[in-house]
């Protein structure tokens, strides 16, 4: 056997690129959030203000602190997937499932922004903390951002200058 038989059994086809993020809230933040809360609700009270200031923040703080702690619990789960076949990222939720325009990723250690934006002109932007992102799923979004950069890399880098 001559070694352009081997070398052209040994190279394979690259594998489709596979990822699916399920996203739901983080516990975590719930839990900064209500840390957050406590300390804005008696700070006041170490301050210099008079009773009555203080106790019209802690009201203002406890109604903003729960709304914003309603609102982040309240955030519908839904998986972020990326099709290799459609090449493209597609959002499953309730409502069914969404292909996306544009997606674009910062990864900062263990956390993962995401902001993601439809057809429909709907503007996302989602956070995996490290208690919604295992790391061997964060290591797989990282491998395809990388994969699909390098992707793109060459292409951009062909296009003619004007």
């Amino acid at each position: 056997m001559d070694s352009s038989h081997a070398s052209a059994r040994s190279r394979r086809a690259p594998e489709p690129l596979e990822c699916r993020l399920a996203w739901r809230p983080s516990r975590g933040l719930l839990a900064c959030l209500c840390a957050l809360a406590l300390a804005a609700a008696v700070s006041p009270w170490w301050s210099n203000l008079p009773s009555s200031a203080c106790s019209g923040l802690d009201a203002v703080i406890v109604v903003y602190a729960a709304w914003r702690l309603w609102r982040e619990h309240a955030h519908a789960s839904f998986a972020l997937t990326w099709d290799s076949a459609q090449a493209c990222w597609q959002v499953e939720d309730t409502s069914g499932s969404h292909r996306l325009r544009h997606v674009d990723a910062t990864l900062r250690g263990p956390l993962a922004v995401l902001v993601l934006a439809d057809d429909a002109g709907t503007v996302r932007r989602v956070a995996w903390w490290p208690d919604t992102l295992p790391a061997p799923d964060r290591r797989a979004l990282r491998l395809l951002l990388q994969s699909l950069a390098h992707e793109a890399a060459p292409a951009a880098m062909s296009a003619p200058v004007a």
